[in-house]
């Protein structure tokens, strides 16, 4: 997919949802610049940091090498494994079902502010923000209302 799409070549960071142990849904974020994988984790009661850098190591191991698949260069990190970081500060939902849609709208509020625009995610806002995103989904596939 890096290969086929070169407009990923210049991607410094790369967001996915992550479901964590058959449970419930996380953002990853793998942040090449900084070398560091990050969790927006919006229910950090379900899982420890020990617990949940266990489930992500795997991901921390493995996307260097396929970041030097790309032909990116590393400098000094050459095939070290990444870092990891879990904000505290990602508002929490209490409810395990509303985790995969925070998730999607981590991402979005992450790739355009960073950490401190994901404190927008809070529970009471969480209907509104899934009407929009459908509406922008729609629109992108379908055309405009």
């Amino acid at each position: 997919m890096f290969l086929q799409l070169p407009s990923y070549a210049d991607a410094v960071r790369f967001y996915f949802p992550f479901f964590v142990y058959k449970k419930y849904w996380v953002t990853i974020c793998v942040d090449y610049s900084s070398w560091t994988v990050i969790v927006l984790d919006c229910n950090t009661a379900l899982r420890t940091d020990y617990m949940m850098t266990k489930d992500v190591r795997p991901i921390a191991s493995m996307f260097p090498y396929l970041v030097k698949q790309v032909r990116r260069e590393f400098g000094t990190r050459d095939g070290k494994v990444m870092g990891f970081e879990r904000p505290r500060t990602i508002p929490q939902q209490n409810a395990v079902t509303h985790s995969a849609v925070s998730s999607v709208l981590l991402i979005q509020a992450h790739a355009l502010g960073g950490v401190d625009a994901c404190k927008c995610i809070t529970p009471d806002v969480l209907d509104s923000q899934v009407e929009r995103l459908v509406v922008t989904l729609y629109e992108a596939t379908v055309g405009a209302l």
